[in-house]
């Protein structure tokens, strides 16, 4: 196989994958839905933000048994729902919600060109994975909750 030169990088195990007849599409979901409010409290600066995220599960050819003797992802064997495997009703991830909660200040209604925020993400510390072993993707976890804190000053800005 010659070096890739730009596009999509594959290892020869993926190319046997995609080449070697019908294969899961790893993007297939039943139902995705995310919400989102925002309260402005006024003119004080001060707002206050949640959003909820639903995933009913992305489809897998992983089985929980395959994963267990694995050791580098046996810790994502809870997270699949094993159905009959077969083309038309595959294994999928494990469906999840997940809350997150933000707050902020803007203070350039104060004629200080500064914004501050904190964003509490996952907030239930909900655990699981997005998807296992995707031929195009790999897998990708669900970070665990996580507290980030930023400050943004605009520098030159006539407020």
């Amino acid at each position: 196989m010659p070096p890739p030169i730009g596009g999509l990088f594959l290892d020869q195990g993926a190319v046997d994958a995609i080449t070697g007849g019908p294969f899961l599409i790893d993007h297939d979901q039943k139902l995705q839905a995310q919400a989102g409010v925002l309260w402005d409290v006024g003119a004080t600066g001060l707002w206050i933000g949640a959003s909820l995220r639903y995933d009913s599960g992305l489809v897998t050819d992983a089985s929980p048994d395959e994963l267990l003797a694995d050791p580098d992802n046996a810790f994502a064997a809870p997270f699949v729902v094993v159905h009959t495997g077969g083309d038309l009703d595959p294994n999928r991830i494990k469906e999840r919600t997940i809350a997150s909660f933000s707050a902020g200040f803007d203070l350039s209604r104060y004629h200080v060109p500064l914004t501050i925020q904190a964003d509490l993400l996952n907030a239930f510390d909900r655990q699981g994975v997005y998807n296992i072993e995707s031929v195009f993707g790999g897998t990708h976890v669900i970070p665990p909750r996580t507290l980030a804190v930023r400050a943004r000053y605009s520098f030159g800005r006539k407020s």
